[in-house]
């Protein structure tokens, strides 16, 4: 193959590639123009519902609204959401009548928060979700998280205090509620 055929067969590709472009960019523009883009609902306005409906023994829509909850909590990308999410899955089921359901769910939440913690090295949410998991009574998680904070505290001597007040606490929590 000559270098002009190669450039002619290049500009072709280009120009249908740059006409493909256009097209996609006006018929986004077009949809844009046409139909207003609704406000995304937070994390935090869903569990504002999950208690509303909670608030009015609105059972089904609090199961709803929790899963929207859930889903926006994990595009989130951070820990504090499923943390919250999770207190809320346990207000559902208890006011369901489901309590051990609802520690489940938020277990999960719980972990899946805990690792996100651990992973963005935040010793605030490492330690939130060893207090989460303090108040479903779960002391071996409440170790293993403590094993984490000391992890990520490192050499810093005002972490690792931070981390002894957070087991001195956690560590009563649990002895009074066996």
């Amino acid at each position: 193959m000559t270098k002009e055929r190669a450039t002619g067969r290049i500009s072709v590709v280009l120009a249908v590639a740059v006409s493909v472009i256009a097209v996609g960019a006006a018929i986004l523009d077009h949809r844009s123009s046409a139909a207003p883009i609704e406000p995304r609902v937070t994390w935090e306005q869903h569990v504002e519902r999950v208690d509303a409906a909670l608030a009015s023994h609105d059972l089904r829509t609090a199961r709803e609204v929790v899963r929207d909850a859930y889903a926006a909590a994990v595009m989130s990308r951070r820990w504090e959401p499923l943390l919250q999410v999770g207190d809320a899955q346990r207000r559902l089921e208890e006011a369901s009548g489901f309590a051990t359901l609802g520690n489940a769910s938020a277990r999960a939440n719980y972990l899946f928060a805990l690792f996100r913690a651990r992973d963005q090295r935040s010793l605030d949410g490492v330690l939130q979700a060893a207090a989460a998991f303090s108040r479903l009574g779960d002391a071996s998680v409440v170790r293993q998280a403590l094993v984490v904070a000391r992890d990520l505290a490192g050499r810093d001597a005002v972490a690792h205090a931070r981390v002894d007040i957070a087991a001195d606490e956690l560590g009563a929590r649990l002895a009074s509620a066996d």
